[in-house]
């Protein structure tokens, strides 16, 4: 059992996303049946499992009863189309790691786990000839009457005078289930993703771009190990961002805009690169406003008020929006502290 060819497409008339796994299996006809196929779509990249798949082949093209017991070795092929459904959040990882592949392309490994049904029939070579060919002589009753032998024949060909006794290789055993697994590499180009699959999903356009954090200037002290705290967090939220993690994202941020609100270090960094009281202070107020932001999620309550803040479902977008501003918040202040040490 092996698998010749997979194509990959969107399925263009399911309103949900879903992928379909055009697969072309190749078994042994002679005593080989795949019955059920199952598995997981997993990213190439960290083996995180994106989607789960599975299907009967009787809802393929399969003949069943398809034992050949003449030929040795006989391939076939089997088409199955499997549909794979994908949930959002999978759709948000695999935008993710596209955007982490240095093509823009989607590798992801496919694991097929395939029930077989194998059989143990061997054909007994088993003849029946009339009595007169072997030279035995017989009265009138008789006449018509055959007599079983045992000749090896090896073309063993079927016709009116075979007997058709079968016999099993394993004590009564005549048929045996086996699991076989099967690993398959699988890789969305970046172009068709773009296309095909991004129009097909409702996805719309991406602009996917990195924010690499700067380099820290040689710094000691204080103001060094408060960076190296919000560099940590910044981390933290990414890590929530690749898993689709947007309440967590905000939630972590509260941390980040704590470390840097009314922080006098990096006043002083602002103040010594040419900003004024005034400007700073709507900087500040700028960082204030998101820190009162993210305690919302992380207390969830509403400020100076007992009362609970209303749950409400927090988006992709407020989530990339909060770890970018963040990010550039950071950019900016070691920018502006590795200008001042030139």
């Amino acid at each position: 059992m092996d698998i010749k060819e997979i194509i990959i497409v969107p399925n263009e008339n399911s309103i949900d996303p879903e992928l379909i796994l055009d697969i072309k299996f190749s078994f042994n006809k002679l005593n080989e049946i795949p019955i059920h196929i199952n598995g997981a779509l997993f990213t190439k990249i960290d083996e995180k499992k994106i989607a789960n798949f599975n299907l009967w082949t009787s809802e393929g093209e399969l003949e069943f009863g398809a034992f050949n017991l003449m030929k040795t070795n006989e391939q076939v092929d089997l088409n199955i189309k499997i549909p794979v459904s994908l949930s959002q959040k999978s759709l948000d990882f695999l935008q993710e790691i596209r955007s982490r592949n240095s093509l823009g392309n989607i590798e992801l490994n496919a694991k097929f786990m395939v029930q077989m049904l194998y059989s143990n029939l061997d054909i007994s070579y088993l003849k029946s000839v009339k009595p007169r060919i072997l030279g035995i002589q017989t009265g009138e009753k008789l006449r018509d009457a055959k007599i079983p032998i045992y000749q090896y024949d090896r073309d063993f060909e079927f016709d009116q005078d075979n007997l058709w006794i079968l016999s099993s290789r394993e004590k009564l055993a005549v048929f045996k289930f086996r699991k076989v697994e099967i690993p398959k590499l699988i890789t969305i180009i970046s172009s068709d993703w773009v296309q095909i699959y991004c129009p097909t999903f409702g996805i719309g356009d991406y602009l996917i771009y990195e924010l690499p954090i700067l380099e820290l200037p040689k710094i000691e002290g204080e103001l060094k190990e408060k960076i190296n705290r919000t560099i940590k967090t910044l981390k933290k939220m990414k890590n929530h961002l690749v898993k689709a993690e947007w309440r967590e994202v905000i939630e972590s941020s509260r941390h980040f805009w704590e470390l840097i609100r009314s922080e006098e270090n990096i006043k002083e960094i602002l103040i010594e690169s040419g900003y004024n009281d005034e400007v700073y202070e709507d900087f500040n107020n700028i960082i204030g406003n998101f820190f009162d932001y993210s305690s919302k999620f992380h207390h969830e309550l509403k400020k100076r008020s007992d009362e609970l803040l209303e749950k409400f479902t927090i988006s992709k977008e407020e989530a990339y929006l909060i770890y970018t501003v963040a990010l550039n918040m950071l950019n900016l202040v070691l920018r502006k502290l590795n200008y001042n040490k030139i």
